[in-house]
């Protein structure tokens, strides 16, 4: 008997959810979010492949979010291998283009991360994070997607 008086209160309870749902305040506030990329190459391997998936990652993007404002860091990368679509589609940024936070800086000076263990990889790991904070500080975004690739079998 339990069961069926609680599936009875689902039954209403999402019709008068929508309702409420469709006719909050908040409806009509179209908030854009931008999206934010930072890759950091360790290794000189793979260049190709990781610009040809980050291409792909920015035109699914595009497919959802037409207008939506793009930031992508680069690292590591020859400004003449990177594609010309990533120059058009995004507010491409490279490690000069902003200065550091104290706070990356002091990470930069102190760490004490394996620079040698995969190509440096929790060094980059952990080193994007004060790139995004930088960019967040520097360009004051505040509603952000913030994409990670994760390296698997190429």
């Amino acid at each position: 008997m339990k069961k069926s008086g609680i599936f009875a209160a689902y039954l209403l309870a999402v019709p008068i959810l929508f309702i409420l749902l469709r006719s909050a305040p908040f409806q009509h506030v179209n908030i854009l979010p931008n999206f934010v990329i930072v890759h950091i190459r360790g290794d000189p391997s793979g260049t190709t492949s990781h610009l040809n998936q980050l291409v792909s990652c920015i035109e699914q993007i595009r497919i959802f979010n037409p207008s939506a404002p793009i930031f992508l860091f680069l690292d590591g990368f020859e400004a003449t291998s990177i594609p010309d679509m990533l120059y058009r589609e995004t507010n491409l940024l490279q490690r000069n283009d902003f200065p550091l936070l104290e706070e990356h800086q002091e990470f930069k000076n102190k760490s004490k991360l394996d620079s040698g263990y995969r190509g440096g990889f929790w060094s980059h790991a952990s080193e994007r994070f004060y790139y995004l904070a930088g960019l967040l500080h520097h360009f004051s975004l505040e509603d952000i997607i913030f994409l990670v690739r994760l390296k698997g079998n190429e």
